[in-house]
């Protein structure tokens, strides 16, 4: 088994993000950054999905494979535009994003994946 769980890190949701990073069954785990990422409010289920994933090196920059409305993960918001400026249906994040990759030990060994992989 395999469960990849995107939540918001703040508040009541950071023991939350802490029990689930504790579990034996954690293998990866990252947090994207409030500046660098937004979400697609209501009916995104509807809206074209793009798959972005290129990297940078002019700018020193690695966007991160997603599959998002033109938004895109960086390693340092401050030489990008905020996503939401590339897209008017995108709002921006108030909130850091933990992603937690949880594995028994036949889904690591189908889909091994650990933190610097994730994060790729």
């Amino acid at each position: 088994l395999s469960f990849l769980v995107v939540v918001p890190a703040w508040g009541a949701g950071i023991p939350f993000c802490n029990d689930l990073e504790q579990s034996p069954h954690m293998r990866a785990s990252t947090r994207v950054q409030a500046a660098d990422h937004a979400f697609c409010d209501g009916a995104q289920h509807t809206k074209p999905l793009t798959m972005v994933g290129a990297s940078s090196p002019s700018a020193n920059t690695t966007q991160h494979s997603t599959m998002t409305r033109q938004a895109a993960v960086t390693s340092s918001s401050s030489q990008r535009p905020p996503p939401t400026s590339r897209d008017p249906d995108l709002r921006p994040s108030s909130w850091d994003t933990a992603v937690i990759l949880l594995q028994n030990d036949a889904g690591a060994l189908k889909w091994p994946v650990d933190t610097p992989r994730l994060e790729a």
